[in-house]
Parts: C-alpha cells; sequence; structure tokens
C-alpha cells in the first residue's frame, strides 16, 4: 500500500498520534524520507509553527481589562435587575416559549375592542341622569327628596315628613311675535 503526496501532506501530524498503528507510523516516515515535496511541505510546516512559538504574547493596551470587568458587571446587574423584575418573561425567554405573533395580535385586538365598548358605555348609556319622564312626572306631596352627596334618595311615608307649603311660582306671559 503505497500513500500519494497528497494523503501525507494532509495528515502531517498523523504520524505523532499514539492511536497510529506502528505500520502506519512506518509507511509515513518512509514516505517523508522517500519524497522531496513532502520533505519541503513538512519542514515549512515547522518552520511555521517555530515562528508561530517565537511571536510574543500580545500585550493589552491599559485599561481593557478594567472596561471589559465593568462592562460584565453592569451586564451582570441588568440581567439581576431583569430578573427581579420580570421573572416569568425570563423563565419564558430561557426556555425559548414566547407566544406566538398571531396571538399577540389577537389579544390585543381584544383588550381594544373591550376598552372600545366600555368608553362608549361610559359616553353614551350613562344612567346618572334622570330619564325625561321623570322630571315631568309630578312628586307625590308623601314623597320628600333629600339630597345624600350627589345621589338623590326619597325618604318614604313611615318616615316623619314635613308638610311644606307648595311655593307658587308666578307665570309670567311671554310676549307673542306673531
Amino acid at each position: 500500500m503505497s500513500l500519494d503526496c497528497k494523503q501525507v501532506i494532509e495528515h502531517f501530524s498523523l504520524h505523532r498520534q499514539p492511536d497510529l498503528t506502528d505500520q502506519k507510523r512506518i509507511e509515513y516516515r518512509r514516505h517523508l524520507l522517500e519524497c522531496e515535496v513532502c520533505q519541503k511541505e513538512y519542514e515549512e510546516m515547522l518552520h511555521t509553527a517555530a515562528v508561530l512559538e517565537s511571536i510574543p504574547d500580545p500585550v493589552p493596551p491599559p485599561g481593557l481589562v478594567e472596561r471589559i470587568q465593568t462592562q460584565i458587571r453592569q451586564t451582570r446587574r441588568r440581567s439581576i435587575l431583569d430578573f427581579l423584575v420580570n421573572p416569568i418573561a425570563r423563565i419564558l425567554v430561557a426556555m425559548k416559549l414566547g407566544p406566538h405573533p398571531t396571538f399577540v395580535n389577537y389579544t390585543a385586538m381584544l383588550f381594544y375592542l373591550m376598552l372600545t365598548v366600555f368608553m362608549v358605555k361610559l359616553t353614551f348609556f350613562n344612567s346618572s341622569e334622570p330619564p325625561p319622564a321623570e322630571l315631568t312626572r309630578p312628586i307625590s306631596p308623601h314623597v320628600r327628596i333629600v339630597r345624600l352627596g350627589d345621589m338623590k334618595h326619597a325618604s318614604l311615608k313611615a318616615a316623619s315628613v314635613e308638610k311644606e307649603k307648595p311655593k307658587e311660582i308666578p307665570i309670567q306671559p311671554t310676549p307673542s311675535n306673531f
């Protein structure tokens, strides 16, 4: 079984792996000793590795570590605040169980409809004013209207009723412009 250059170049580090059989390892070494192209590639790889190892470690600019630590602290504070403020949303986000957008739209429409019905009822069907029929009906002399705050209550005959003299309102003739 002979190895071609492409296989050897792709697997240069295989001959150093401990799980290789002795026969495979010998075949790789023999090919590297016989083939000049593979020897050059192997030497270039070793030279590149040596150059990379000789490069000094980069030195971070002053203050970089402090800025990163500050950002981490702020992120942690924010996440703790979010967790304390809205635990249900935090759990749903962690479980990736967000409501479907259609559900959110239908819910918003339902609340808008309920608000509209409530406002229409408050505006047009307000029963705090007496109907016009009560205004034209004469009040019985046995009933007295008692005001308690803004609400009107009627006291019945069984309660003590003071008889008041009816007040006469003078009727003034209106001039006719016919």
